[in-house]
C-alpha cells in the first residue's frame, strides 16, 4: 500500500505555511476577525468563513498562540477573504495530519493485530480531547467555582487579590457591556425597519431633492444605518479601560483580575506552538490591544479562572489535601441534590453507605422496585499522547481510576443483591448502624451509575469497545 504520510507535511512545515500568513496581518484587524467568527458561529453550516472549519473553537484558541508566537510582529494588513481561505485550508490540513498520524501510524495501513483495536480507542478519544471544545455550560463552571473555591477565598484572595464574588462580578460586568454595544449599535440601525411609515417619508424626501438611491446611505439622516452596516460584528466586542473600570470591586480586586486573565504576549515568542498541545490562550483569554480589551469567547474566560484556581489549589503543598477533600465531599451532596430533586422524597437516599460492614460506597437509592447505585469519582484525564499505542495504555490507566474502578465498586453491590435475599444497609461511617434492611426479591431494576467531574471522551459512552478491558458499562 502506498505510504499515506507521503500526501502529508510535518507539522512545522505547516505551522511555518501559517506563521507567513499570518505575519503581515494587523493584531487588531486579525482579533476582530476572530470575534466575528464566535459571533457568526451559529451559522457555520453556511457561512463561508467555516468552509474549512472542522473544530471552530479549538481553532481559534490554537490561532490567538500562533499568532503571538511570531517575534517581531508589526503587520499591517486586514484579514482578506482570500488569506483567510488560505489560513482555513492550512488548518484544516494541520488537523487531518493528526487524524493520519494517530489513525493510521503503520504507513497507511492497519496492523492486523491488537494494536488496530488500541487504535480504534485512541484515535476518537485523540480527536475528542484536541478538537472538540468543552460542551459545558457556563452556569455549570460557575456553579463549580462557587461550590469548590468560595470556601477558600481567603487563601485566594491572600495569592491572586481577588475573590470568587469578585471574579464571577467582573464576568457578568464584560458579558453586560458586550450586549450593551450590541443593543446600541443594533438599535440605532434598526429604526426605520420598526418603524416604516418613516422610511417612507425618508425615501420620498430623497427623491423629491433629486437623489439617486445609491446617494442615499450617505445623507446625514441615515448616518446611524451607515454605521451599522461599516460595522465588522467582531468589533462590538472590545471594551475600552473607562468601560471595564466601572466594575462595582475594588480597584485593586479589578487590576488583579485583569492580570490574572489577560493574555501574555512574549510566553511563547519564537517557540513552535502545536495545535495538540496546551494553549495559553484557555488560560489567559483577555486580549488587550492598545487601551482596549477584547474577550473573543466570553465562556473561555469562566473556564479560565475556574480550572487556574482548581489547579492551583490542588497542588498547594499546604492546602491541597484540605481542599481536595472539600471538593470530594462538594461533589457527593451535589450529586445527591440532584438525584433529590429528580426523584424526589418518594425514594430512600443512603450516601456513605457500607453492605459488608468493611468497604464504603457512595450513594444507594432505593425508588419503589428500583435500586441506583451511584459512585462518584474526582479523577483526572491526561491528554491523549500522539502514538496511538502508548497512548491506549494511558487512557486505559485514566479510564481504571475512575470509571472501571467506579464500576466494580457499583458491580459489588449489584452482585449482593443478586446473591443474597436480604440487603443490609449500614452507615459507611459507623459500620455497626444498620441503617435499613431490604428484602432483594422486592428489588426488580438495578442500575449502575459513575458519576465523573472530567470527561473522558468516547470511552465513556461508547459500547462499541466494551470488548476491551477498558470499558464497562455506565
Amino acid at each position: 500500500m502506498m505510504d499515506a504520510k507521503e500526501h502529508f507535511r510535518s507539522q512545522e512545515e505547516i505551522i511555518r505555511d501559517l506563521k507567513a500568513e499570518l505575519a503581515p496581518v494587523d493584531e487588531e484587524a486579525f482579533a476582530t476577525h476572530l470575534s466575528r467568527l464566535v459571533m457568526e458561529m451559529d451559522s457555520r453550516a453556511e457561512n463561508p468563513l467555516f468552509e474549512h472549519f472542522q473544530s471552530p473553537l479549538k481553532l481559534i484558541t490554537y490561532l490567538i498562540d500562533l499568532y503571538y508566537s511570531i517575534p517581531d510582529r508589526s503587520g499591517t494588513e486586514q484579514v482578506t477573504d482570500e488569506r483567510w481561505q488560505r489560513i482555513a485550508i492550512l488548518l484544516d490540513e494541520v488537523e487531518m495530519n493528526y487524524f493520519i498520524s494517530v489513525g493510521f501510524p503503520n504507513s497507511g495501513d492497519v496492523f492486523h493485530d491488537e494494536r488496530d483495536s488500541k487504535i480504534e480507542v485512541a484515535l476518537p478519544t485523540f480527536i475528542s480531547y484536541f478538537c472538540n471544545a468543552d460542551l459545558s455550560y457556563e452556569e455549570q463552571i460557575l456553579e463549580r467555582l462557587y461550590r469548590n473555591c468560595q470556601p477558600f477565598d481567603g487563601w485566594i484572595k491572600t495569592h491572586f487579590g481577588f475573590t470568587v464574588q469578585d471574579a464571577a462580578t467582573l464576568l457578568r460586568h464584560i458579558r453586560d457591556l458586550t450586549n450593551d454595544h450590541y443593543n446600541t449599535l443594533i438599535r440605532n440601525g434598526a429604526y426605520y425597519q420598526l418603524h416604516p411609515e418613516e422610511w417612507q417619508k425618508l425615501t420620498s424626501s430623497f427623491v423629491a431633492r433629486g437623489l439617486e438611491p445609491e446617494e442615499w446611505i450617505d445623507q446625514p439622516e441615515l448616518k446611524n444605518l451607515k454605521e451599522l452596516m461599516q460595522t465588522n460584528p467582531g468589533s462590538i466586542q472590545f471594551i475600552s479601560a473607562e468601560e471595564m473600570a466601572r466594575v462595582n470591586i475594588p480597584d485593586d480586586a479589578r487590576k488583579r483580575l485583569l492580570e490574572f486573565l489577560t493574555y501574555d504576549k512574549t510566553a511563547a515568542s519564537g517557540e513552535t506552538v502545536y495545535y495538540a498541545g496546551k494553549h495559553l490562550s484557555t488560560d489567559r483569554p483577555l486580549l488587550k490591544i492598545n487601551d482596549r480589551y477584547l474577550l473573543v469567547y466570553d465562556k473561555f474566560a469562566v473556564e479560565a479562572i475556574y480550572n487556574r484556581l482548581d489547579y492551583t489549589l490542588t497542588k498547594d503543598s499546604k492546602i491541597g489535601q484540605k481542599y481536595r477533600s472539600n471538593k470530594d465531599l462538594k461533589l457527593e451532596k451535589r450529586v445527591l441534590d440532584l438525584f433529590q430533586r429528580f426523584l424526589g422524597p418518594k425514594a430512600h437516599y443512603y450516601p456513605n453507605y457500607s453492605i459488608d460492614g468493611q468497604s464504603e460506597n457512595d450513594l444507594l437509592i432505593l425508588y419503589g422496585n428500583a435500586c441506583l447505585i451511584v459512585e462518584i469519582k474526582d479523577c483526572g484525564f491526561r491528554p491523549p499522547m500522539r502514538d496511538p499505542v502508548k497512548a491506549y495504555d494511558k487512557i486505559r490507566s485514566d479510564f481504571k481510576k475512575a470509571i472501571q474502578l467506579g464500576y466494580e465498586q457499583c458491580r459489588r453491590v449489584e452482585k449482593a443483591i443478586f446473591d443474597n435475599e436480604l440487603l443490609t444497609i449500614r452507615d459507611g461511617k459507623n459500620m455497626k448502624q444498620v441503617l435499613y434492611t431490604a428484602k432483594t426479591h422486592k428489588i426488580q431494576d438495578v442500575w449502575s451509575i459513575v458519576v465523573t467531574d472530567y470527561k473522558y471522551g468516547p470511552i465513556q459512552t461508547d459500547l462499541h469497545h466494551r470488548k476491551h478491558p477498558i470499558n464497562c458499562i455506565l
